[in-house]
């Protein structure tokens, strides 16, 4: 009888983690699927023309693409299309660009969100980021490079100073901490060095 229960957890347990390996390789797909799509939609008129000395990201609607973000220290081949918004739904198809923040280019704070793990994992190696490391957005022929002034911190869930307007040209990036849980989150902070 001992046997035959042992039996059965394990085979529980085993059906169980079939069904959430299942789950997260549908999110995966889902993801990388959306991710082909939106990058081909990233707006690519910026305001031609004008006399700005740093141009500003032309705004989209909440879902959908607003720039092509790149990190390098990710490798090479690290390329996403960021959203506009940080709800759930648009998180699960990459990173999302907070909707009260300034757009790239502006005056101010301009904030991104992504998951660390899950959708895609854009953020996984987010606690590898040191300061010095370049950020790139992109929206058609403009370019908006970041430097990123310290390595990355946690700090607690609640803790949306991380948002709040700054002077100059600022970049933060806010994901998940730890890497497979959100009890916390983990930001990191730049300046515009080039555009």
């Amino acid at each position: 009888m001992r046997k035959a229960i042992g039996w059965t957890l394990v085979a529980s347990a085993l059906a169980l983690l079939a069904v959430l390996s299942g789950q997260h390789l549908l999110a995966q797909h889902r993801t990388t699927e959306a991710q082909v799509r939106l990058l081909g939609e990233v707006p690519s008129l910026v305001g031609a023309g004008s006399s700005r000395p740093v141009p500003r990201a032309r705004g989209v609607e909440v879902g959908d693409a607003l720039a092509v973000i790149t990190i390098p220290r990710f490798g090479d081949d690290w390329r996403w299309a960021a959203l506009e918004g940080t709800s759930t739904d648009v998180l699960a198809n990459g990173p999302g660009h907070y909707e009260q923040t300034p757009l790239p280019g502006q005056r101010g704070n301009s904030a991104f969100a992504a998951h660390r793990a899950g959708h895609g994992d854009p953020f996984i190696d987010f606690d590898l980021l040191q300061a010095g490391d370049r950020v790139v957005l992109e929206q058609g022929d403009a370019r908006w490079v970041y430097e990123l002034d310290a390595d990355p911190r946690i700090i607690p869930a609640t803790a949306d100073w991380v948002l709040a307007p700054t002077p100059g040209r600022v970049l933060t990036l806010t994901t998940c901490w730890p890497r497979y849980g959100s009890s916390k989150r983990m930001y990191v902070r730049g300046h515009l060095v080039a555009s």
